[in-house]
């Protein structure tokens, strides 16, 4: 039994392990307000805008044709989408770069001088431009075509939104692949019953 337990540890370390290598996105159930900031616009709707990306394409490449970044659709994370042009004028308009100074500064939990949730949505770029912020460069978009970025069309800071809820968020479920390692031990425990029960 000691030698069973031994091998299954040995297996789920290495699924972890490669999981934790793999994983380069946030997870969604850490998303706080100090990522994003919540807006009353003109009409009385009441927004919470993410600023999610310094690029506003799906796949952003290097010089050499290496991929350097994969900037994901909002409805990675449910309730998330991209604004109206009406909502993206009056933001424009309205908000600039000290709406999002976050006096929270941890960048290993996705916190920074500003408010930002690219570590949510982007596997690479972690960082934003204040600059294209406060000059009006930014975009409501994502694009599925790599081909924008020699355009030059795909430099643009990135926002998504979702209409603010003030109901609490619900607690996410256990981790898939917890649950597929536990299948892993009871199964190689099934077979060694079945084994020991055909000698």
């Amino acid at each position: 039994m000691f030698k069973f337990i031994k091998k299954s540890s040995f297996i789920l370390t290495l699924l972890l392990g490669s999981f934790a290598v793999n994983a380069t996105l946030m997870d969604s159930s850490l998303m706080t307000d100090d990522h994003y900031i919540t807006v009353t616009h003109d009409d009385g709707s009441v927004l919470d805008w993410a600023w999610v990306s310094s690029v506003s394409v799906n796949f952003t490449y290097d010089d050499f044709g290496v991929l350097e970044n994969t900037l994901f659709s909002p409805d990675l994370i449910e309730g998330w989408e991209l604004a109206s042009s009406t909502e993206l004028s009056y933001f424009l308009l309205n908000i600039d770069s000290d709406d999002f100074k976050n006096t929270l500064t941890d960048p290993g939990n996705g916190l920074d001088t500003h408010k930002k949730a690219t570590y949510f949505w982007n596997d690479n770029f972690h960082e934003v431009n204040l600059d294209n912020l406060n000059e009006g460069d930014i975009k409501s978009s994502w694009v599925e075509n790599s081909e924008y970025n020699f355009l030059g069309t795909s430099y643009y800071d990135t926002f998504y939104v979702r209409t603010h809820s003030t109901d609490p968020q619900p607690v996410p479920e256990p981790s898939t692949l917890m649950i597929f390692a536990l299948g892993l031990i009871a199964f190689a425990s099934k077979k060694k019953a079945l084994l020991k029960s055909t000698k």
